[in-house]
């Protein structure tokens, strides 16, 4: 992939160029989102790993904001920060985030498996546009296709000709060749002739200096066109026919194809697409759609040859309506019966000829969408060419969704329309599909949002039951927690059937929820975990994720299929595991987001967790703060205003804690201490530890002299010292008399 990094800190982006170039991605830098913005402007990189603060004056939220406003393109990205703060990995993920990460030490421990994630989502959607794209491609070839075959429905032979150059105008512009030829094979002078020539604007015409190609000089060409294949030349300088290669790389051609025209069983020519600007690359699809072009032109071709036949016989439809993949058919506008249906109609509903010729398009529609029907023929009556959609209804009653693409035709002198039929029935539900998994992880990303944004501090652990029983599909969903490094697991929540906890209590003896579990089955077992697990039953997994008790519980209330346990883990610790039982015959829906919504509520456990340790821990440290005998005191360092102080320290100074907590620490010094202050309060910001020796000033005027030992601290999110003050006046008195002492002492 190709990836654009934005951070300020060289080495950090130093750190993630190395980690990914490992993986062979293609890795830019910038530093600010100026630079950023200038590179986007010519670049277009697949991902973006953004610092979220890059100065104390610019984040990416606004940045990204500002770039939405103005319709500016955002590639997709991972946000990047130095900090946990969950309300800005809500707002990021809102705005697009595909991942959020804390820049600390285990963060190119992560990187890989984020990479490999987000690396695999972005390829699975870049995969599903290109084959939308390629499907819309498809169906407009394929509407180019029926509107030229339609073209040719009670065409006058003298306008025929024209039509055939018409049509192969149409379907080189379509396929963005530079050059194409229709030509077709005199075996008897053996030789090719071209009959129709298509050139793009700035390209010389070949026809005339070249009407004939002697099949000698063919290669290999009659003899693959003969047996029915298509010579696909991807790239001429790898080709190794050579007198091929020798007759066209003069024109400066780099890659062609030429589509057989088959008779039955004998080639008559071919249909050939050059490319000279480019290597074309044409896909199975497309050159199949080329075969229906070349069985268009031979019927054509057959037409000229059979039509004085076809006249006589009193034919009522063409060769190419008869003989077209799709299935077609025309019916009577007035009396909406069925006037001719070609063998792919036939094909496709079951239906024989006689029995689709002896009905009405209204029997062929469910009866409860018969007001839809008339709406589509209003539609179709309406529009010279429509597309409309609809159900339609086999011979053996499966229902069908259709895409209906319309013609109007004279048939018989009646005014009739011309119908081509293309089955949506596997692309809608593969479209439902995908907006289905789309609403369930929009649901996950809402509730975990929710989850994240709460600030209980007790978790719901039954909500997250039941939401991943709405994702999975499981029957009955249990979530058990690790505790004990593992040693014991606790079951918290079960969703999915109705007091079921209270009734195993009855059954069992003892409620399932909140009952401790000594081991770790999986340990005992020697079976390894994966993140997702799946046993085919409930037996298998005895003694595994389940106790026997509760296994025979489950069996003697439910009839059970497979079994998947979902591991969480914080790093390489498990913390937890969600247990599914499934119905038999049902298998788990939506694994990537199961696994997804496994992991956020493995970080959510997790976070809380954190918490409560924090908590109990400030809870600690205010109490030894309080408590302790020594005075002692938090200043602001950028103010130097007090924020704390304990007992101590307003009993050994004099002043209440309103007036402490309304000074600063210059406040307790002599005046002219003042400056010698300020100067050591700006060489400790270098130091997170640091003592020293000061004098002191007691609301009482009394000058004490003091030994302060302080640490840098974060209170209440702002850059804070601690300091402990020890009363060493005494001791200096002390001090200063034994060394008036000495003094005398050395004097005499």
């Amino acid at each position: 992939m190709k990836i654009l990094i934005i951070e300020d800190d060289a080495g950090i982006a130093e750190l993630f160029r190395e980690q990914l170039e490992e993986f062979n991605h293609q890795v830019n830098w910038v530093d600010t989102f100026t630079d950023a913005d200038k590179y986007l402007i010519d670049n277009h990189p697949d991902l973006m790993i953004v610092d979220y603060r890059i100065s104390s004056h610019e984040n990416a939220q606004d940045w990204l904001l500002k770039r939405k406003s103005e319709a500016l393109l955002i590639p997709d990205f991972i946000v990047s920060t130095g900090q946990g703060d969950e309300r800005i990995a809500v707002e990021m993920m809102k705005l697009g985030a595909r991942d959020y990460v804390i820049k600390d030490s285990m963060l190119m421990t992560r990187l890989p498996d984020i990479m490999r994630r987000v690396g695999a989502e972005i390829e699975n959607e870049i995969k599903l546009k290109e084959a939308d794209k390629l499907i819309d491609k498809q169906l407009r070839f394929t509407q180019l296709l029926m509107q030229i075959s339609t073209s040719f429905i009670n065409l006058p032979l003298s306008e025929v000709e024209s039509a055939i150059q018409n049509s192969l105008n149409e379907i080189s512009m379509f396929v963005q060749a530079d050059q194409s030829y229709i030509v077709h094979y005199d075996f008897e002078k053996r030789i090719a002739v071209l009959d129709n020539e298509w050139c793009n604007e700035g390209f010389t015409p070949r026809m005339k200096r070249l009407k004939t190609i002697p099949m000698d000089k063919m290669d290999n060409w009659v003899s693959l066109h003969q047996s029915g294949e298509v010579v696909y030349v991807r790239d001429l300088n790898e080709y190794d026919q050579k007198n091929v290669k020798e007759s066209i790389e003069i024109y400066g051609i780099k890659s062609l194809i030429a589509i057989p025209i088959m008779d039955a069983e004998q080639c008559v020519g071919y249909v050939s697409f050059d490319s000279i600007r480019d290597n074309h690359v044409y896909s199975e699809s497309e050159q199949n759609l080329f075969k229906v072009f070349a069985q268009l032109l031979v019927n054509i071709h057959n037409r000229r040859l059979q039509v004085e036949a076809l006249r006589l016989s009193g034919e009522k439809y063409h060769l190419l309506f008869q003989q077209n993949p799709q299935p077609m058919w025309i019916f009577d506008l007035e009396s909406l019966s069925f006037l001719e249906v070609n063998d792919a109609a036939i094909e496709h509903y079951g239906y024989s000829r006689e029995e689709f010729l002896s009905q009405n398009v209204k029997e062929i529609r469910p009866k409860e969408d018969v007001d839809h029907l008339f709406r589509n023929i209003e539609i179709m009556s309406q529009n010279e060419r429509a597309i409309v959609y609809a159900r339609h209804k086999k011979k053996d009653k499966q229902i069908i969704d259709v895409e209906l693409t319309s013609v109007h035709v004279i048939w018989n002198d009646k005014m009739a329309i011309h119908v081509m039929v293309n089955d949506i029935t596997e692309k809608k539900l593969a479209q439902e599909k995908l907006q289905e998994k789309r609403d369930i992880l929009n649901k996950v990303l809402f509730e975990t949002t929710k989850f994240i944004e709460s600030g209980a501090e007790e978790i719901n652990y039954l909500k997250i039951t039941d939401l991943m029983y709405e994702i999975s599909g499981a029957k009955f969903v249990a979530f058990n927690e690790y505790i004990n490094n593992g040693m014991e697991y606790i079951t918290k929540s079960l969703s999915g059937v109705t007091d079921f906890a209270r009734n195993s209590a009855n059954v069992l003896g003892f409620n399932l929820l909140d009952k401790k579990w000594k081991n770790d089955p999986f340990k005992n077992t020697h079976t390894e975990r994966e993140t997702i697990h799946v046993f085919k039953n409930i037996r298998e997994v005895a003694d595994k994720a389940l106790p026997g008790t509760v296994i025979q519980l489950l069996e003697s209330t439910f009839s059970l299929g497979e079994v998947v346990v979902v591991s969480i883990n914080d790093n390489d610790k498990l913390i937890g595991d969600f247990v599914l039982l499934f119905k038999k015959g049902i298998n788990i829906k939506n694994k990537e987001i199961v696994e997804l919504f496994a992991s956020q509520v493995g970080q959510f456990i997790v976070r809380k967790r954190t918490e409560a340790t924090m908590r109990e821990s400030e809870k600690n440290y205010r109490l030894l703060f309080s408590n302790n005998p020594q005075p002692m005191w938090i200043y602001d360092v950028e103010t130097l205003a007090f924020l704390e102080v304990n007992e101590a320290a307003i009993l050994s100074y004099g002043y209440s804690r309103n007036e402490f907590l309304s000074m600063s620490i210059l406040d307790i010094r002599p005046p002219e201490d003042i400056p010698e202050v300020i100067k050591s309060v700006i060489a400790s910001k270098e130091n997170p530890n640091f003592t020293s020796r000061w004098r002191h000033l007691k609301k009482s005027g009394e000058i004490i002299y003091v030994e302060l030992s302080s640490s840098m601290v974060e209170f209440e999110k702002r850059p804070a010292r601690h300091v402990m003050a020890t009363d060493i006046t005494k001791r200096m008195k002390l001090e200063e008399e034994l060394n008036k002492k000495m003094s005398e002492f050395l004097d005499t």
